[in-house]
């Protein structure tokens, strides 16, 4: 390690006043210079306030009192404290510069400048770093460069071959750049993109742009393009003029989103043009313009806010247009016409959440003719489809031993068979379940409880209430094979509209019992495992007749397939009942891989020693 002093200048005294308190400059040329002789490095720690320097003719082995000092220094570094190291420090009092040479690195106020050689004016304050340079500023972000040019706060003025990161993701690099004020910079060559980079670089990110140069204002933390370029795994795709996009760092920031535009069938030639105003940092809005060929123009809002107990999502759209047959064919007087998806859940206790689902059209043709999507989403504990809409209010509570639900409901049926007045609105719908593990014979009991209300403006009303206790057992026997014992207790109460006004109130008692044994063979992989498990299930039922006055308003869909083929009662629900003897049979062979993901098939048959 050396250190050379040129001149014969003693006096190192403040030649310009800092236009605000000690910056780096000041304490570098108010001489407050101690020197660590800790090798390979040299370190200067530069303070506000120093003894004079030795003279010219001192050697650092005749500074004792300095190198203690330094030596002494705390190892917090102090707000107004440059600390320089390097391999060597050069101080020309002639140049009025301090040239660091060699795993230069300076640090200052939270920020770092590394570099293989830094020169720095005593008078000017500017910094010039060469060789490999790297700022990293308070927040964590790093900025590299060949070459850099910078104010005693260590903000870059010019800079070439830079490199830097934006935000989390955001990656730019530039020929060259160049700072006009505190917050604008120009760069020259410039290329950005969110994608990762690929590390051995053989690869072109997913999608880049290009520009002649881009002005950085960080200001308004926004980017402008000019003669910008997009390329998608490296080949052009799109020219723009003028182009520009909020900073990375922003987040969320209000702009016009990538337009959508195209041809078909329904809507012909369309355009929608999206923008999107961020209200606040917990709710924002997108507002969509489409313009078509073929139908009347369509306006599209979309509503999002996140309360500290849950969020809130609303998607509707408007026109003014007659309505369509299922042809396509417009008919009768021009209307408005709408659509309204929402949602929303939120919190009450570490129990209880609540929440609801909206979905509502004006006319059964509307989201097909419009090409629009809605149904089918999740919006709470029940789903509708393309061909039934479902709107829901509802509450649930769940733990690991209980289960808790209530749930007000409503239809919307969107096939030409459907009649709004036909679909009942469910006032309410609730269940509760709880399981009880080893209150009897070492087994688990199972309590649920439901109850559902009907009502129709056309039709008649109806009303149940049920209540189950079942058992159940698993015990192995043997070389692995599982035997499980169950038996269900059920009763069944009904309040049914027999005629205008006139309710008949009935109940039904209903049980079954049996036995599931299974024998699993397992081998083991080095990446999936493969499990063959053949099944037999043996349960009667009482042999209840069905009762004409119960109305099938829960089991409609009924289908035998691998989800019921080895329960007891295989009929879904409440309102249909297997009475009598069943036997099932099969195999289930599964596959689980080490990652999580699992396959299964399942072949298998179901006797019954009657028709249910």
């Amino acid at each position: 390690m050396r250190m050379v002093r040129s001149g014969d200048t003693t006096d190192r005294s403040v030649e310009r006043t800092p236009p605000w308190g000690v910056r780096w400059g000041t304490a570098l040329a108010a001489a407050a210079l101690a020197v660590t002789v800790a090798p390979p490095a040299a370190r200067a720690q530069i303070a506000p306030a120093a003894p004079p320097a030795n003279s010219p003719g001192d050697s650092i082995a005749n500074a004792p009192a300095l190198a203690t000092n330094a030596a002494a220094a705390p190892a917090e570094q102090a707000p107004d404290l440059v600390v320089l190291e390097a391999d060597t420090l050069i101080d020309d009092q002639i140049a009025r510069t301090v040239t660091a040479e060699g795993d230069v690195q300076v640090r200052y106020q939270g920020r770092t400048m590394r570099a293989d050689r830094l020169i720095y004016n005593l008078d000017t304050g500017q910094v010039q770093a060469e060789g490999n340079v790297e700022i990293v500023a308070e927040d964590g972000t790093a900025t590299y460069a060949e070459r850099v040019e910078a104010d005693e706060g260590l903000n870059v003025a010019v800079a070439t071959e830079l490199r830097a990161r934006l935000g989390e993701n955001g990656a730019l690099a530039a020929r060259s750049v160049v700072r006009h004020g505190p917050g604008e910079s120009e760069l020259s060559n410039v290329i950005y993109t969110s994608c990762p980079i690929c590390e051995t670089g053989d690869r072109p990110p997913t999608w880049s742009l290009r520009a002649r140069s881009a002005v950085q204002d960080r200001e308004s933390r926004t980017i402008l393009y000019r003669g910008a370029v997009l390329e998608v795994v490296g080949v052009p795709v799109l020219y723009m003029p003028v182009f520009a996009h909020p900073d990375p760092s922003v987040g969320r920031a209000s702009g016009f989103l990538p337009p959508d535009f195209g041809r078909n069938t329904r809507l012909g030639t369309f355009y929608q043009q999206p923008y999107f105003w961020a209200i606040s940092p917990y709710q924002d809005m997108t507002i969509s313009a489409q313009v078509n060929s073929h139908v009347h123009p369509l306006l599209g809002v979309e509503y999002r806010k996140r309360f500290w107990s849950g969020e809130l999502l609303a998607q509707t759209t408007f026109t003014y247009e007659q309505e369509f047959d299922d042809r396509g064919r417009t008919t009768g007087d021009e209307t408005l016409r709408s659509s309204l998806f929402a949602t929303g859940r939120f919190q009450i206790s570490d129990y209880w959440d609540w929440g609801f689902g909206a979905e509502r059209i004006s006319d059964d043709q509307y989201l097909r003719r419009y090409s629009l999507r809605g149904p089918g989403a999740v919006r709470g504990p029940y789903i509708g489809d393309a061909s039934r809409l479902i709107s829901q209010l509802y509450a649930i509570g769940q733990d690991e031993d209980s289960y808790s639900s209530v749930s007000l409901v409503s239809f919307q049926g969107l096939r030409t068979s459907d009649s709004s007045n036909l679909l009942p609105v469910i006032l309410p719908y609730a269940e509760l379940d709880r399981v009880f593990a080893d209150p009897l014979f070492d087994g688990q009991l199972r309590l649920q409880g439901s109850t559902a209300v009907l009502q129709r403006s056309v039709g008649a009303d109806s009303a149940r209430a049920s209540v189950s206790a079942t058992w159940r057992k698993d015990a192995i026997l043997g070389p692995g094979i599982v035997v499980a014992p169950f038996a269900q207790a059920r009763g069944d109460l009904y309040h049914n509209e027999t005629s205008a006004d006139h309710f008949e109130t009935f109940g039904r008692g209903l049980g079954y019992a049996g036995t599931e044994i299974s024998w699993p063979f397992m081998r083991a992989g080095e990446n999936v495992d493969f499990v063959v498990e053949p099944i037999v299930m043996a349960a009667y039922g009482v042999d209840e007749t069905s009762d004409p006055r119960i109305r099938n308003e829960d089991s409609l869909g009924f289908e035998l397939d691998d989800s019921n083929l080895f329960r007891a009662n295989a009929a879904p629900n409440y309102d249909l009942w297997e009475p009598g003897g069943r036997v099932s049979a099969g195999v289930r062979a599964t596959a689980r891989a080490r990652t999580g993901q699992s396959a299964s098939l399942l072949f298998g048959r179901r006797w019954r020693d009657e028709a249910a």
